[in-house]
């Protein structure tokens, strides 16, 4: 049996494999941009690099741990797929009190914020808060691509 995706057609296993360990990298290389915009107080900037971040670790564990390939940046949409692999990626990022809610939400709106909203601005305490939470997500990701990446036959 093949797997296949819906925008890329059947993938053998090879390919599948290469995509996944991609987006892995593509999450990590995004967390170490945030960081280098940590460094220079570029607190907007480096949320923007935090949000690509997560959005390509959740990608990487939906097509690992389902083999299905979404297009969206919607972290929430994303993190619901996700979820059906990878249940923990829900006690990364809870939303169930003030504090938890207003870290998704400042993740959330900072693909566009930070590009395009002047009054977007984003606290130090809530970018290491974060930087945190991203980590667990790439921790996450990496183990469900070990899981996973030998788990589908051709």
């Amino acid at each position: 049996m093949k797997l296949c995706e819906a925008a890329d057609g059947c993938l053998g296993k090879e390919e599948r494999e290469e995509r996944i360990k991609k987006g892995i990298e593509q999450a990590r290389a995004f967390a170490a941009g945030a960081d280098l915009y940590r460094l220079r107080m570029q607190y907007s900037m480096a949320v923007f690099m935090l949000h690509q971040s997560a959005e390509h670790a959740l990608h990487t564990i939906i097509k690992a741990g389902t083999g299905y390939h979404t297009i969206t940046h919607h972290l929430e949409r994303l993190l619901g797929y996700a979820a059906m692999a990878a249940p923990d990626v829900n006690d990364v990022f809870p939303r169930n009190t003030e504090k938890d809610l207003h870290l998704f939400r400042l993740l959330q709106k900072a693909y566009s914020g930070s590009r395009y909203d002047v009054k977007y601005t984003v606290k130090g305490r809530d970018l290491q808060a974060l930087c945190e939470r991203v980590g667990q997500l790439l921790d996450i990701a990496e183990a469900q691509v070990e899981k996973n990446i030998n788990g589908f036959e051709q």
